[in-house]
């Protein structure tokens, strides 16, 4: 067909006429079906989340994943290009809380949580239909006809499946650990998830050097610790410093303050160093904690410990611990079995316990726990401090690390075998291999998998009240266990959280009942290979699934490496026992005019 071009031409009225063209001719269908039969070349979509409109950022990667599928159809191999959408998880239900004016998770409760679902399933629709548009007139030929949604059951299920196979390989866990954790969301985040561009961003704290009187002590003298998150300061239990390291002693103004020999003079520049002491003669002794009036503990006291890792080139070579609000803190707390003190909830507010800090939010507190510590003569001084801080990388709040019962995948367990499988794809280029992708795998840490939320794929861990634990693997256990039928059981939240059956556990006549989270939506894009096909529940989904894995290419930008590449490599070497790709192109990112890169959340794409 030939198309008479006007002077001047008219691109829009052109772009309408060609896909009128294709339309008409099933063109896109038909160029599909031309080599079936022909050795496949395979490719995975990689989702985009269909939280908003389409943006100039999607057009870039859709570009280069068409190229590459034309060329290896036009050279004589058969290419099934699956449309993919990614549904849930929190970029969708911020976008509805937003739309609907819902600030918090009690307003999403009030407001009513299968109201809340559904309207995120009405959103995706609609922006599945959006994204579709604006793909077509690209000219991305993929079938919109038989996409795969994480949303829909049968892909719920398969994810299920999955999950429930690395929980038999001994790789699924619950543990009391401190998460990187959103009050805003109100919920934990994963590590990867503070991998993706954005998290970090510099900000300007005060940060405050506090002193810390030595218990019995003959010269009276007085740690003084360095912190960033004086909020903090009310949980404190003890104080880290390097025994081996020497520490000076200061006179200001007749009280004797003790900090790392290397750093006094940067703290008291104006004043004389005096006598040192060794660090190994301060582990053990115990000190006045800053707030022990505050505080409901058995004593007022802290115990200074041993850590190697305290920094000894900032600060004052003395760090407060506080075990429920650090990840470091944590593992000291159980190592030295200091007991840890949790004054905050999870809407990142004080409990009633913290007296006049009750029912404020942790960073609305600077000015009170400064003036608190004036009060109690132990602010040494205050200063600024500008230094990166992890953001929620959707909402952009300010996240704390707070101690939490969740469940966690066991990826640390498997870092040897995600190197291993890493060996075996070839990468575009080539530095990302060892280089940024490498050493996130190599330094695989526990994957925090629950998200105390509602718009996602529901954790399938039931337990009952004894504490029994039971993961099921598709609908048709959970039927079985529950003694119904459940072929019309809807999955998703809250209707999965009214199915119950008896506890599994030999001897207990307990219920179980879901545990009220779903998962992170990571587990979704890393699950989709076999979830496309509904594998293994859907019939035929065996045959598809191994037709179809590993992949022969993906093609992402670069701050996938800390997403969907990782979740891809990570969900199955664990699940099926390897890399789901071949060969990966990563490509950089379009970035604004401030060098940040684009993003719906942050509200600085192209349309």
């Amino acid at each position: 067909m030939t198309w008479t071009l006007n002077n001047p031409l008219n691109l829009p009225e052109l772009e309408q006429q060609v896909m009128a063209h294709w339309a008409d001719r099933d063109v896109p269908a038909r160029f599909a079906e031309y080599r079936r039969g022909a050795p496949r070349w395979v490719t995975y979509e990689g989702p985009p989340t269909v939280n908003g409109k389409p943006a100039l950022h999607h057009v870039w990667t859709t570009v280069y994943k068409d190229v590459y599928g034309r060329f290896h159809t036009l050279n004589g191999k058969f290419v099934e290009r699956k449309a993919g959408w990614d549904c849930q998880g929190l970029p969708i239900e911020i976008a509805v809380e937003r739309e609907l004016g819902l600030k918090t998770k009690n307003e999403i409760e009030e407001y009513g949580v299968e109201k809340f679902v559904e309207r995120c399933r009405e959103l995706v629709t609609g922006n599945v239909g959006v994204f579709e548009d604006m793909l077509k007139r690209v000219g991305y030929w993929v079938d919109y006809e038989n996409p795969y949604k994480t949303m829909d059951e049968s892909f719920i299920e398969s994810a299920w499946f999955q999950l429930s196979k690395v929980n038999d390989a001994g790789l699924l866990y619950e543990g009391n650990k401190v998460v990187p954790y959103c009050t805003r969301c109100g919920t934990g985040l994963s590590s990867h998830e503070l991998g993706q561009p954005g998290v970090y961003q510099d900000v300007t704290d005060v940060s405050a050097y506090v002193a810390m009187p030595l218990v019995g002590d003959a010269e009276n003298r007085e740690l003084v610790v360095w912190t960033t998150t004086p909020w903090t300061l009310p949980m404190n239990v003890a104080v880290a410093l390097v025994g081996s390291q020497q520490f000076a002693q200061v006179d200001e103004d007749g009280r004797q303050y003790v900090v790392l020999a290397q750093l006094a003079e940067t703290v008291f520049p104006d004043h004389q160093v005096g006598s040192t002491i060794a660090g190994s003669e301060l582990v053990g002794r115990e000190y006045v904690r800053p707030f022990p009036d505050m505080t409901p503990t058995d004593g007022a006291s802290g115990i200074v410990i041993d850590w190697e890792d305290t920094a000894v080139d900032v600060g004052t070579g003395m760090v407060h611990i506080a075990p429920s609000f650090g990840e470091d803190d944590a593992q000291l707390g159980k190592k030295y079995e200091l007991a840890p003190i949790n004054l905050v909830g999870p809407d990142g507010r004080y409990i009633k316990e913290a007296g006049p800090l009750a029912g404020k939010h942790v960073g609305e507190v600077e000015r009170e726990i400064l003036d608190g510590l004036t009060e109690r003569d132990r602010l040494v001084r205050a200063r600024k401090y500008k230094h990166p801080y992890p953001h929620c990388w959707r909402c952009q709040t300010r996240l704390i690390y707070w101690a939490k019962p969740s469940w966690y995948i066991r990826a640390s367990a498997m870092r040897d075998k995600f190197v291993e499988q890493n060996e075996r794809v070839t990468w575009h280029p080539e530095t990302i291999k060892e280089g940024r992708f490498g050493n996130w795998v190599r330094g695989a840490v526990d994957w925090a998998l629950p998200r105390d939320r509602y718009w996602g794929t529901p954790l399938p861990v039931w337990r009952c009240d004894d504490g029994h634990i039971k993961v099921i693997n598709g609908r048709a256990e959970l039927a079985e266990l529950a003694g119904r039928d459940l072929s019309e059981q809807r999955l998703h939240r809250p209707y999965i959280d009214e199915v119950t059956f008896p506890c599994v556990e030999p001897g207990c006549s307990k219920t179980a009942v879901r545990e009220a989270a779903v998962c992170d939506v990571w587990l979704d894009s890393g699950a989709m290979p076999a979830a496309q096909w509904g594998f293994p529940h859907v019939k035929g989904s065996a045959e598809r699934f191994e037709d179809n894995f590993p992949a022969d290419f993906i093609c992402e930008a670069i701050d996938q490496t800390r997403g969907w590449f990782y979740s891809l490599l990570a969900l199955n070497t664990m699940a099926f026992g390897s890399t789901p790709y071949k060969n990966v192109v990563c490509l950089g990112l379009l970035v604004d005019d401030e060098g940040r890169k684009m993003s719906k959340s942050i509200g600085n794409v192209i349309d």
